[in-house]
């Protein structure tokens, strides 16, 4: 069964993976392979360097090329390795938990499928690493109890903070399972934990700090990207809230939430609780409760952009329900779990959610970015280099416009108007670059202005571009635009339009070559 869940798993992702991006983050990962900066986000704050040092080592093992898709098709191949590499791990800790081969395989095989394991697995994003590194802490735990001892508590904490290095926010749900396991009774071997996870963390902290331009630059981009740009606007604890986000988060954590137990549910519905009848599986369920409430609390107070913050779940909830097939008779509860995991697929897009994993999602996002890129390409001659100027909301659609056609770089346009966003920003994006204008929020030596890298041909732009933007462009312009805000209506202006030599927004402004 790890093999058919293998395969499942696979086999899903090769269905679903397409050369586009579902969201910024995973284009994020590819610039900051070749050049890492966490003020162009590339990736973002706080930067997660050992996750790009791993999809470095996979890019030079495969002979990945330098090309931007090259490193955007690592970074899809990494988001694979490490959810199939959760998969394993699962099976291997629930036989160390005493799991016979059938009730391991039935906990890889509700992983393999689980909707939201394999959603990230196609959208490529850190959330899959985040299930390894659960999946591993779990492992780890089972080995402590197995063997209480500071060596194993010294393996706990170092696997805490590795979890950490490859997304930080595993801390709220690793932490309690590390105290959980250990325990406060056995104070030295806690404090042994807390002290390798505090050193293990300081040597992924250190490095990123010093890759990052130093402590200030490290501490102002990542304070204002976690702080000001997604707390403050989400948090219902926040004055400056926007009520709709707050609304949004709530909703979205209990429907990921609910989506994260379902398979556990049902097990537990059909089966009873009769199954945690070891000790290791009684340790299960409080690693479930504790490690669950606590992640539901945090993030109910604080921001969550997707069901891949909830990845670090998915590893406990699959062993319970590998726990659930015990012998050939408790079997059923199992393989309803994973039925109903499978039928999750099928959930319709939910008002107010912001994402929900389901078939119908990838492909809508797909279809947005592959949809975008014709239009524009369709639009353009079929020689020249030009620059497209894009207020679509979705900046998924834009950032990775260099990367679906050759021909294009992009300026992406933040309306400052929008409540969740407060200021106007531009991002310049090429195959080798994707900088912001002015710098990720607030680093030192922000900047209003920045010159293009390219000699474009034509100037770019449809009806995505919010119509007070589309009046400057006009004001800036000596030809005349004669734009309408219907995406569908394209305008091309030779580049030497604009005689001052720059487009100008909100006092942000990029300065064109060859003028």
């Amino acid at each position: 069964m790890l093999g058919a869940a293998i395969v499942a798993h696979t086999l899903t992702w090769w269905m679903g993976v397409r050369p586009v991006a579902l969201d910024p983050d995973p284009m994020n990962l590819a610039y900051g392979m070749a050049r890492f900066d966490i003020t162009h986000f590339n990736p973002h704050a706080p930067g997660y360097l050992v996750y790009v040092w791993a999809l470095r080592a996979v890019h030079v093992v495969t002979g990945g090329g330098d090309d931007l898709a090259d490193r955007f098709a690592t970074v899809q191949l990494v988001a694979l390795l490490f959810g199939l590499a959760a998969i394993v791990t699962v099976y291997l800790t629930a036989r160390r938990m005493g799991l016979a081969a059938g009730g391991a395989g039935w906990a890889a095989l509700a992983l393999a499928l689980h909707p939201i394991l394999v959603f990230h697995s196609i959208d490529a994003q850190t959330h899959t690493a985040e299930a390894f590194a659960s999946a591993l802490l779990l492992l780890g735990a089972i080995l402590y109890r197995q063997s209480p001892g500071w060596q194993h508590a010294l393996a706990l904490g170092l696997l805490l903070a590795f979890g950490s290095a490859l997304r930080p926010s595993f801390v709220v749900v690793g932490i309690p399972i590390v105290v959980w396991t250990i325990g406060f009774r056995r104070f030295f071997d806690l404090s042994v934990a807390g002290a390798s996870s505090i050193v293990g963390a300081i040597a992924w902290i250190a490095p990123t700090v010093v890759a990052s331009g130093g402590w200030e630059t490290w501490r102002a981009a990542t304070r204002g990207l976690v702080h000001h740009g997604f707390v403050l606007t989400s948090s219902p604890f926040s004055d400056v809230a926007v009520g709709a986000l707050v609304w949004a988060n709530q909703l979205s954590l209990w429907v990921w939430g609910l989506e994260v137990a379902l398979p556990l549910a049902v097990a537990l519905a059909v089966g009873g609780v009769a199954f945690m009848r070891s000790d290791d599986e009684r340790w299960l369920k409080g690693t479930l409760l504790l490690g669950g409430g606590f992640a539901l609390l945090y993030y109910s107070a604080t921001f969550i952009s997707e069901p891949g913050y909830l990845a670090a779940l998915l590893p406990p909830v699959a062993l319970a329900v590998g726990a659930s097939a015990g012998g050939s008779k408790r079997a059923r509860p199992a393989a309803l779990a994973v039925g109903v995991t499978l039928a999750c697929w099928a959930l319709p897009l939910l008002p107010l959610v912001l994402k929900v994993p389901s078939v119908a999602e990838w492909r809508k996002r797909t279809e947005l970015a592959e949809t975008y890129a014709d239009h524009v390409g369709s639009a353009l001659p079929d020689e020249g280099r030009f620059l497209v100027l894009i207020g679509h909301p979705d900046i998924t659609v834009g950032r990775q416009l260099p990367m679906l056609d050759s021909r294009t770089d992009a300026l992406l346009v933040h309306d400052g108007r929008r409540p969740w966003i407060g200021h106007t920003s531009l991002t310049y994006v090429t195959k080798g670059d994707s900088v912001p204008i002015p710098e990720a929020f607030g680093s030192p030596g922000a900047g209003a202005s920045l010159r293009a890298s390219e000699v474009y041909a034509g100037i770019y732009f449809d009806g995505s571009l919010p119509p007070h933007f589309q009046a400057q462009i006009a004001q800036q312009s000596t030809c005349q635009t004669n734009m309408a805000a219907d995406v569908t209506q394209t305008v091309l202006l030779p580049t030497d339009c604009f005689k001052d030599g720059s487009i100008a927004l909100d006092g942000l402004e990029l300065r064109l070559e060859g003028i």
